[in-house]
């Protein structure tokens, strides 16, 4: 928990530098450095624990191929859904001048994709069976996605915008919740899929979160660098530009000047571009992480393992029908050995043992 507090304080301080200075932005980085390698320390050398009730277990889920790189892919997938949730509606009503309700509309089409293919990817899955695909599929859309938002500007049309946010929601979809379904597959061991919900749990939420904390970064960073240098010249303070970018009624927006306004608007258009830049690097990372995974379809695993327990409870069943048998032929030896020491009554129970 405080090392993920840590990360979003850290990220925070570094994007308004000019607010909270750059010394407590090293220092929330520094604590959040030893935090991490002490917590890894903790749980790799069962530190206050024991191997059983640590977060990840030295047999660990992350171990496994397909887990590891699946997990990769929804952290991505979390990442971009977060950004593009989040800034699309900022840049509507900052870009176009649309109200909040206007603003959160735009972002049907998103809504509207990404629960149809979430629904038609969970379709495909058991009849292409080849899951591999799926994950380069959603990864490459994510990233041209990500590309296409790079187009940001105050001149592009909305149609356009939620074309973008479109396609990003395809790969979104995609990619969403297959790795449960897929690595279920390969986890016939109960505690072992409990594990993998909650790895699911960590990817998705962390992946918004840590999405949010960088693409804020960007946004503060990049914004007030931009409207520095294009309205401060003109008697506005930081406060008015930061308080422009947190959404406050600023004075910069209570001017007449249409240049002032025009240059403001640009200038909060470049930066919200740059948040965009999240969606680049979580589709490159998928892509390759999708790349990495093995060719192999749904069920072969699986399919081999029923085998082999069948084989196995055959095989076991066998030596106990072998096994019974001796021990009927012993009694029948020991029975006809000592007919003339056993009465009629002791043959019958030997016939009732059979």
């Amino acid at each position: 928990m405080g090392v993920c507090l840590l990360f979003a304080i850290g990220c925070t301080f570094i994007g308004s530098v000019g607010t909270w200075g750059i010394n407590s932005g090293i220092a929330t980085w520094i604590i959040f450095t030893f935090c991490v390698i002490t917590y890894v320390l903790q749980q790799a050398y069962n530190l206050g624990t024991t191997p059983e009730n640590r977060l990840l277990s030295s047999s660990s889920l992350l171990h496994n191929r397909t887990v590891l790189f699946t997990w990769i892919c929804t952290f991505c997938a979390a990442a971009s859904y977060g950004a593009t949730l989040y800034y699309v509606p900022i840049y509507f009503a900052f870009g176009h001048g649309l109200d909040p309700f206007a603003a959160a509309t735009r972002l049907l089409p998103f809504i509207c994709v990404f629960i149809f293919t979430i629904i038609l990817c969970g379709t495909l899955l058991p009849v292409l069976r080849f899951y591999k695909a799926f994950f380069v599929v959603g990864s490459i859309l994510i990233l041209v996605g990500g590309g296409l938002f790079q187009l940001l500007s105050t001149d592009i049309s909305e149609s356009a915008v939620m074309g973008f946010e479109s396609i990003v929601a395809a790969g979104l979809g995609i990619l969403w919740q297959l790795g449960i379904p897929v690595c279920t597959t390969f986890l016939p061991d109960t505690d072992d899929r409990l594990d993998l919900a909650l790895l699911s749990n960590m990817a998705q939420l962390g992946g918004i979160a840590a999405s949010l904390s960088i693409a804020g970064m960007i946004y503060q960073s990049t914004g007030f660098q931009s409207l520095k240098d294009s309205v401060g010249g003109m008697g506005f303070s930081d406060g008015s530009i930061h308080e422009l970018l947190s959404g406050v009624d600023s004075p910069i927006l209570k001017n007449a000047d249409p240049k002032v306004l025009r240059l403001a608007v640009e200038s909060i258009t470049n930066a919200i571009r740059a948040c965009f830049i999240v969606l680049l690097a979580a589709g490159g990372i998928s892509i390759l992480a999708a790349c990495s995974m093995k060719w192999e379809p749904l069920g072969v695993n699986q399919h081999m393992g029923r085998q082999r327990m069948g084989q196995s409870g055959s095989t076991q069943l066998r030596h106990q029908i072998s096994d019974g048998e001796f021990l009927l032929d012993d009694l029948n030896a020991r029975g006809e050995t000592l007919g003339g020491a056993l009465n009629p009554l002791d043959l019958v129970h030997i016939r009732d043992k059979r």
